[in-house]
């Protein structure tokens, strides 16, 4: 879509990361990357784990910091962090709460049809081991995303 993208993960990911698309890629385990990266336009942090206040060095000027904010306790300790990177700095935050629009799937499906998003599977759990899939999906090793199969799909 025209931008200029750096992604971030383990020295093992990077291979994978690339091969999706992103321009340059950042391996987390080399030392806090957030302090020697650069400026950013947008810090976009779909793990949850980041505050505004930690990446606070990534981001330029007017730079926004957007998280999927991925737990219910984590929105509240994100709120507060917010608040408070924003009244420190001229920098911008922003919560992505998800929610499923037909139209967006419509693209999404598109996309990965004209090969233009290739989705990353790490597991497929059947429905009777959802424990293993969640327990799987929060252990931080999965590469890609963690499926859990409906009996009959």
């Amino acid at each position: 879509m025209g931008c200029h993208t750096t992604g971030v993960c383990s020295g093992r990911n990077v291979d994978l990361v690339r091969s999706l698309g992103a321009d340059a890629v950042i391996d987390y385990t080399q030392g806090d990357y957030r302090q020697r990266a650069g400026e950013f336009d947008v810090v976009f942090d779909v793990t949850s784990f980041e505050t505004p206040k930690r990446c606070k060095a990534l981001m330029g000027q007017s730079g926004y910091f957007i998280s999927t904010a991925g737990q219910a306790n984590a929105y509240w300790g994100m709120a507060s962090a917010k608040l408070g990177f924003l009244s420190q700095a001229n920098a911008r935050a922003q919560f992505i709460f998800v929610e499923s629009y037909t139209r967006d799937l419509i693209t999404l499906r598109e996309w990965i049809e004209a090969g233009q998003v290739k989705p990353i599977i790490d597991s497929v759990f059947d429905f009777e081991h959802t424990e293993d899939a969640y327990a799987r999906s929060k252990s931080g090793r999965a590469r890609g995303k963690v499926v859990v199969k409906l009996a009959g799909s």
